[in-house]
């Protein structure tokens, strides 16, 4: 097996090992959305949510890892990408242009131009341009979770579900009708499968507006997941809960986007040290 988790972030088991064992040594506590719905996280105390977007079968790798730190983490699915057994286009491009030898900067250039296109024609481009197969898995490192793995994957106690629409579009760009369409489809898919309907969304490529988080305030999601690089300031508020913050900080070849990270000079610190 390999020991990838997110290939075109260089994520590995060890290293995600290394993320956590350093956060709970600086005296971090992992905590799941209930604690935040619930409202009983302490404003003296430093937490940190972990998240996990659109449902690949490889995150169960880190089922392990998540047991033996006792560390929840939230799995937000795509469920059309599930069911389909479909790759996500941008991962598809990053692959099929890395075989290529694009450079990194064309590589996200070419994903961001994208970005605004339905999932629709941006498959007729990948077609196109890469071939009929290209938004077919090649194994377990790249594929999603079936709807039975789902299943199994979420009765693990430290194991959260939430939701990440059904096709991955982008939000901010569709229409109130077709943005209810994305949710209110994986909710019921979702709430089938893992017997449950999940109070909290992240939106793809973090993309949302009033609209969108409004929408979702009508099926009655509690905490809404952004991609905005900041951290979450207490106390929140039902004003900041649908639109928290989070950073990333592994980007492509293991480099830590440090200068996202808006953070003591200890924690900075501890996140370079991490790769050496």
């Amino acid at each position: 097996m390999t020991e990838s988790i997110f290939p075109q972030e260089g994520l590995t088991i060890s290293l995600f090992e290394k993320f956590i064992d350093s956060f709970l040594n600086l005296g971090y506590e992992f905590i799941g959305p209930a604690d935040i719905i619930d409202g009983i996280i302490k404003h003296d105390v430093k937490y940190g949510m972990l998240t996990f977007d659109d449902g690949y079968f490889n995150n169960t790798w880190i089922q392990e890892v998540l047991h033996k730190y006792r560390t929840p983490a939230v799995f937000f699915v795509t469920t059309g990408l599930m069911m389909e057994n479909e790759k996500i286009w941008s991962d598809v491009i990053h692959f099929e242009r890395k075989k290529r030898n694009s450079p990194d900067d064309e590589i996200h250039k070419e994903i961001v131009s994208l970005n605004p296109v339905p999932v629709a024609k941006i498959k007729d481009y990948i077609t196109k341009e890469f071939g009929s197969k290209a938004l077919q898995p090649h194994g377990d490192e790249d594929r999603f979770l079936t709807p039975a793995e789902l299943k199994e994957f979420a009765l693990d106690p430290f194991v959260i579900i939430g939701n990440h629409t059904h096709s991955h579009e982008v939000l901010g760009n569709l229409p109130a009708e077709k943005t209810k369409a994305e949710i209110e489809t994986s909710q019921s898919i979702l709430t089938e499968i893992i017997g449950k309907a999940p109070d909290f969304i992240s939106y793809p490529y973090g993309s949302h507006s009033r609209q969108v988080v409004d929408t979702a305030k009508e099926f009655g999601f509690k905490l809404g997941i952004t991609t905005i690089q900041k951290k979450n300031s207490l106390p929140l508020g039902n004003k900041y809960n649908m639109e928290l913050r989070r950073f990333n900080p592994i980007a492509s070849n293991g480099k830590f986007k440090i200068d996202k990270l808006r953070s003591s000079f200890q924690l900075k610190t501890m996140l370079k040290e991490i790769l050496q």
